[in-house]
């Protein structure tokens, strides 16, 4: 199966970040909106507890990710 590309790199790679950027940096401007609206300790239990889902997000994705590389390279051909 071809995918289609765009200067060397997958479209679907590229579609991949776009979304999780995104939700990324939702995540962080809702965090730095509960550190500057609430008061102290609510905004920075909820600013970590964000800042914890956003590094677990991250580590997801990454293994997601890694997982698929892996189980797609084809078998060798005899």
């Amino acid at each position: 199966m071809n995918e289609s590309s765009y200067k060397g790199v997958s479209i679907r790679a590229i579609l991949a970040l776009l979304t999780v950027g995104s939700g990324l940096l939702f995540l962080y401007l809702i965090a730095l909106l509960a550190l500057w609206l609430l008061p102290i300790e609510q905004g920075l239990q909820i600013a970590v507890t964000i800042i914890v889902a956003i590094v677990g997000f991250v580590n997801l994705s990454l293994g997601y990710y890694l997982g698929q590389k892996n189980t797609q390279e084809a078998p060798p051909q005899e």
